[in-house]
């Protein structure tokens, strides 16, 4: 994805023009999300939803969820999937944790 911070967003549709692909960006806000897809980015990961290793300040499920039906909602065209834009929950995300999210209204999850 594209590097973090608000200057990275005003640059993103410069870089949507010229990509011929998969645009993401990595938030850590949920606010960050909304941005990233007003800016056409086709997804953006959103963390940390659960806890690491690295002991960040925690986005949350509940928090995360609602980032991703704004994201829903976004005015934006089709995107390189045929869908949607989409947030993906990263940062203590496990194959396990993947039904509870589904459960919860979110877009799916994201492994590093």
């Amino acid at each position: 994805g594209a590097p973090a911070g608000w200057a990275a967003f005003e640059r993103l549709a410069d870089v949507r023009r010229n990509v011929k692909g998969v645009l993401g960006v990595s938030c850590h806000q949920p606010s960050e999300v909304a941005h990233a897809i007003e800016a056409g980015a086709e997804y953006a990961t959103l963390s940390p939803v659960w806890e690491t290793k690295k002991g960040l300040s925690l986005v949350g499920l509940d928090a995360y969820t609602q980032a991703s039906r704004k994201a829903a909602e976004k005015e934006a065209p089709k995107n390189y999937f045929g869908s949607v834009p989409a947030c993906l929950a990263l940062g203590g995300a496990t194959p396990e944790r993947f039904g509870d999210l589904m459960a919860a209204g979110g877009h799916g999850i994201a492994l590093m």
